[in-house]
């Protein structure tokens, strides 16, 4: 699949030179102001890369790029500023406002594309990076987690073991709710078990906006388990 390209450019010539210059290797969309520069972005998140001209016909470009910094970092959305003005105020200004890059001149599209896959490139690789660090923590949170839990847990279930042979000899009624208690002791046991050999980082739906941790690989599997503790 293409990645896609969000161009913000106020003259209609540059926009095709652009589309031109981008159509082969990439998806690209065209904004003719800052405003709808902002609608697109906020509309759409799947753009991998903009390009921007600070001169706007309706607002600075380096407030249009102030905002998207707001919600994207320089990894999330590489932003790269594309004007005539060669002054080093200007670009000191643009690379200040959050711009990935600062193209002063727009003849040779080689160029333009050859910044373009430096950014992208630096993109996947820090996106890559972070994914690495956040299983890493991930998978440290777990093992931590199931250090300090297993070992009582166990300790509980060993114990309601015995109380439940105890019982069983003496033949009392407490030994239904012994059991209960231990089927679920033992759930929580496995529901830790499978925790600690969790590799993967991967999420599902919990509750309105929020989510939690994926361990049983299907959400029908968790379901059934919580099912069964709250109504056992």
């Amino acid at each position: 699949m293409k990645q896609r390209v969000l161009v913000i450019e106020g003259e209609e010539s540059q926009q095709n030179v652009f589309e031109d210059a981008l159509l082969d290797e990439y998806e690209v969309d065209t904004a003719s102001n800052g405003g709808r520069g902002l609608y697109y972005l906020s509309s759409n998140t799947s753009y991998n890369l903009v390009l921007l001209n600070p001169q706007l016909p309706d607002m600075s470009g380096l407030d249009v790029l102030r905002y998207i910094r707001t919600i994207y970092t320089r990894y999330d959305l590489p932003v790269i500023l594309l004007s005539g003005l060669n002054q080093s105020e200007a670009i000191v200004a643009g690379l200040e406002a959050g711009a990935n890059d600062y193209l002063t001149k727009l003849g040779d599209t080689r160029v333009l594309l050859a910044r373009i896959k430096v950014s992208l490139l630096s993109r996947e690789s820090f996106r890559t990076r972070l994914t690495r660090e956040q299983r890493k923590v991930m998978q440290e949170t777990i093992g931590a987690a199931c250090h300090h839990i297993a070992q009582p847990m166990t300790a509980a279930v060993t114990e309601i073991e015995v109380l439940v042979r105890e019982e069983e000899e003496q033949g009392t009624r407490i030994v239904p709710r012994l059991r209960s208690l231990l089927n679920w002791m033992q759930k929580c046991s496995r529901e830790i078990h499978r925790l600690s050999r969790v590799t993967e980082y991967k999420t599902i739906t919990y509750t309105g906006n929020k989510r939690i941790l994926d361990i049983a690989n299907e959400e029908r599997e968790a379901r059934e388990i919580m099912n069964s503790i709250l109504h056992p």
